[in-house]
């Protein structure tokens, strides 16, 4: 049986964000992360992994997250999520937030603003300060047909979860990354 901070420490690295914290790091200290989503699959095990780093991190979700410092609050909210951006004075935002496949399916509203629009509007909110965009996205943007897939394939994926999840991809830059995945975390939000 491994252990919690070992599931922890292994989800993150399959959602690939132990790299890129290794290539925002700086010995002499330690980065203040805004985990967008921290209560989902992915986001409480990504929230949790970077507070025990030792790096300031705060939630933001609709339901508890398992970290110290959450703000309650759902992504339709902009003035929430602005106000709490602006003031959080953060060093990256990890935007987990996301609907899966079935979710998509019953709400195509939804999953557009979640999944397609959301990323944007962080990097709108973001532009001309210090804060880095980290977007968690899907191996699933490709259909599968065609690979082996590069950063620069184009995303030939043709369900609704597959075209929303590609239109939420940022312009690639330094103030972007994106962390295509393909996990299931073996840490459920509720047992961490």
């Amino acid at each position: 049986m491994i252990d919690r901070a070992a599931r922890i420490e292994r989800c993150a690295a399959a959602a690939g964000i132990k790299g890129v914290i290794k290539g925002m790091a700086n010995d002499e200290s330690k980065k203040r992360y805004l985990v967008i989503g921290a209560s989902g699959m992915v986001g409480h095990a990504v929230a949790l992994y970077l507070q025990e780093q030792g790096n300031y991190v705060v939630g933001y979700s609709r339901r508890p997250a398992p970290i110290k410092n959450t703000v309650a609050g759902d992504v339709y909210d902009t003035d929430l999520l602005e106000s709490t951006i602006s003031e959080g004075d953060f060093d990256a935002i990890v935007n987990a937030a996301g609907l899966l496949v079935a979710d998509c399916k019953a709400s195509g509203e939804r999953a557009v603003y979640i999944n397609a629009y959301l990323p944007h509007l962080l990097a709108s909110l973001t532009e001309g300060t210090k804060t880095k965009i980290i977007q968690l996205s899907t191996d699933c943007i490709f259909e599968g047909n065609t690979g082996p897939y590069t950063e620069a394939s184009w995303p030939d994926g043709r369900k609704l979860y597959a075209r929303v999840k590609a239109l939420g991809e940022l312009d690639r830059s330094e103030e972007h990354t994106h962390i295509h995945t393909h996990i299931a975390c073996a840490l459920a939000p509720e047992t961490a």
